[in-house]
Parts: structure tokens; sequence; C-alpha cells
């Protein structure tokens, strides 16, 4: 992506777990452009901002897709606090979003 919006554009990312966040940094630093047009953020997004919890399985190890935003199910995962954003406010400077890719993962409260 950083590529393909060139210098003018930006890449936002969003990461709340810092391990993964610590990733997401080392391979950003690897793009073209990483100072100019790399917006990587140790957040997730949400309808308001603030902080929320992060679940993490005991799973998590073999599989570090699976953490989510939301309530602890069982005594097994683990808590982390993390940082909330909206999108609005992240965007709220943009002229143009010519891309918009946010993957979520559903989840239903018993």
């Amino acid at each position: 992506m950083a590529r393909r919006v060139g210098l003018n554009g930006k890449v936002f990312s969003f990461e709340p777990h810092p391990d993964l966040y610590q990733e997401l940094i080392a391979n950003c630093r690897n793009a073209i452009h990483f100072d100019k047009n790399l917006q990587p953020r140790n957040s997730a997004l949400g309808q308001k901002s603030g902080e929320a919890a992060l679940v993490i399985p005991k799973e998590f190890n073999g599989n570090r897709g699976i953490s989510r935003i939301g309530e602890r199910k069982n005594k097994n995962e683990d808590i982390l606090s993390v940082k909330l954003e909206t999108l609005d406010e992240v965007c709220q400077a943009l002229a143009l979003i010519g891309v918009c890719k946010i993957d979520k993962k559903m989840f239903h409260r018993i």
C-alpha cells in the first residue's frame, strides 16, 4: 500500500496488541517512505475513543489473530487495556479517503 499511495498518500494501520504493534513497526521500517506515508497506530478502532479490554485467549501463541475487544469468556484468557480511537477522529484532517479496509471479527454477547 505504501508504494500505491506514493509520497502524497497515507496508510494508517491499527494494532492494539503491544507485541504485534512492535512487529508492525519493524515491518513498516522495511517499506519505502516509512517516515512519510505510513502511520502505524498502537490502538484499536471503536465507536467511542477511550480504553477497552483486549481479550487474549490461551491459544493466542498458536493463532495471533484470535484476540478481540470485549469481555473475558473464561478465566484462562488474559486481558490487556488498550487505547481506542474512532475512525472519524483519525481521519478528520484528511481531504479524501481512496480505500478503507477494515477487518472485523464478529462476536455475540450472551
